[in-house]
């Protein structure tokens, strides 16, 4: 399912990953998962992403390093 977030809550999202994740990170991870808006590539390049990658599938690779599942 693919859906739009508010440009705040995309924000939000762009300020976690330039800082350090906290207890409400996973909340906005999940606010953000499925999103299909475009990432800017700058936050695509430091998460290993390809060119056109979206909110969403940062939140998956940001999902997981909050999981202890790499990154």
């Amino acid at each position: 399912m693919t859906k739009q977030v508010s440009a705040t809550v995309r924000n939000a999202f762009l300020e976690l990953l330039d800082g350090e994740p906290d207890a409400g990170s996973m909340e906005l991870v999940k606010q953000v998962e499925g999103c299909a808006d475009p990432l800017p590539q700058e936050y695509a390049d430091i998460l290993g992403l390809e060119p056109g990658s979206t909110f969403g599938q940062a939140a998956e690779v940001l999902r997981d390093q909050l999981r202890g599942g790499g990154g």
